[in-house]
């Protein structure tokens, strides 16, 4: 009897918890569409393209340094489909790959850690959606694309590992070699996780294994090769080139201030390294963690520090810090105090969930209201932008005012993609009871 109770009990603790993974993902769901709108930002790129019916091109991501020509060509999707110009329709498509990321991702865990404790999975979970929602809550990153992409290559490889396929195998280099073109560094990412197999579980891998790392060593070629003909040879400066006034010391511990969680990766991943070179055994879970390391590495080389640059990183590193987590639960010294964390990282993490959804839905409504005021007023009236040349030319500067002229010329009636601001080199230029707009300390707007 005691036994049923017991079996009944944990039975009932398992749904609950099944049950809350599914409310995150629902949580997340509706915060990427919640008041799904354009925004203030990189959403210019399709202000021009998609969302008024026009294809966006392979082209406009290659050059100066930059070779992403699949990073946003999903978005292209839109376009055949009813109210496709809308931004609805955009964070759809988002969510569609929010869910599928979460599918896999949570298919992974369940491969690479067997009878993995569903309260630690519930964690897991909601500590990726936390990290991962950057990403999927705006339209504007092509990491999107490279999470989705990734999530199915761990899934997919540990796969056919138990029961090799040759459909699967055709299906994941098609998708690792989409995601390849869709964020430089990745192709770095399946060199190490080539060789690392190919060196080291040469035996212990079957056809189809084998034939995944072969493709990706010439996928990894191809891609270094076009990089070089198109884009090296063509560029005479850099994306990011001079913004960084950093050495790269200072830059990891910026990167790593941005995202706190490259913390945990790196001193884990020592630790891996250590019980590795003892125990002679590396496993798929541990490859996904020298993948990680290595994704971070590209980034600190390129001295990007930015906090979602990284996030494909630690969804590499997840299942590794699980497996690990999962092995601590079953140790009666410590599961206490190991349960009591996790509790509190629940917490944080939806906690952080809402709180970031919610300032995203509040600035979906604000910017698109803030810009059609200015479209009114640009329509009848001349604006007038106290600037220079020197500032124009700075990058971030000039983006400001290019930002601002696109947002407003979309909302204009009729719409005008090539709306420019007058420019003009002080306050005293500007004729009586016209509009100025000041960028220099802040940003002002005012009638003169």
């Amino acid at each position: 009897m005691l036994g049923e109770r017991s079996f009944i009990s944990y039975k009932s603790v398992c749904n609950f918890c099944y049950f809350s993974i599914a409310l995150v993902g629902v949580l997340a769901v509706y915060f990427i569409l919640h008041n799904a709108n354009w925004m203030c930002g990189d959403d210019l790129e399709w202000i021009r393209t998609t969302a008024i019916g026009k294809v966006e091109s392979m082209a406009c991501h290659v050059g100066q340094g930059r070779f992403t020509p699949l990073g946003h060509y999903d978005s292209n999707l839109t376009v055949f489909i009813p109210y496709g110009h809308t931004a609805f329709v955009h964070y759809v498509l988002v969510a569609i790959y929010f869910l599928l990321t979460s599918f896999f991702f949570l298919k992974t865990i369940n491969k690479i850690v067997p009878n993995v404790n569903v309260c630690l999975l519930l964690v897991i979970y909601s500590l990726f959606v936390y990290v991962s929602l950057e990403i999927f809550i705006f339209i504007v990153y092509s990491e999107k694309v490279v999470l989705t992409g990734l999530a199915f290559f761990m899934y997919t490889i540990h796969k056919i590992q138990k029961k090799a396929s040759w459909l699967l195998t055709i299906l994941l280099c098609v998708v690792i070699a989409y995601i390849t073109y869709a964020k430089e560094p990745v192709f770095g990412v399946f060199v190490v996780f080539s060789l690392l197999n190919l060196i080291f579980r040469h035996k212990e891998q079957n056809s189809n294994e084998k034939t995944v790392c072969y493709f990706c060593l010439l996928n990894a070629f191809v891609f270094v090769l076009l990089y070089y003909i198109l884009v090296y040879l063509q560029s005479d400066k850099f994306y990011n080139q001079g913004r960084v006034q950093l050495n790269y010391f200072q830059n990891i511990v910026v990167a790593i201030r941005n995202q706190p969680c490259l913390s945990i990766v790196f001193v884990f991943f020592i630790y891996k390294i250590l019980g590795i070179l003892k125990t002679k055994v590396l496993s798929y879970s541990d490859i996904f963690l020298f993948m990680s390391v290595s994704y971070c590495l590209a980034y600190f080389v390129l001295k990007l520090n930015d906090a979602y640059y990284f996030i494909p990183a630690i969804m590499l590193a997840l299942p590794s810090i699980c497996k690990f987590i999962n092995g601590l639960l079953n140790l009666k010294l410590v599961k206490y105090p190991v349960y009591l964390f996790l509790c509190l990282l629940l917490y944080k993490s939806v906690k952080n969930i809402v709180v970031m959804g919610n300032a995203v839905s509040y600035n979906r409504v604000y910017f698109p209201a803030y810009f059609q005021n200015l479209a009114r007023i640009a329509e009848a009236n001349t604006i007038y932008v106290v600037t220079d040349s020197l500032k124009m030319s700075d990058l971030h500067y000039g983006y400001k005012v290019k930002n601002d002229e696109i947002f407003i010329g979309y909302w204009m009636t009729p719409r005008n993609l090539n709306y420019k601001f007058t420019y003009v080199s002080s306050v005293d230029s500007v004729p009586k009871g016209s509009y100025v707009r000041i960028y220099d300390n802040g940003l002002k707007f005012y009638k003169k």
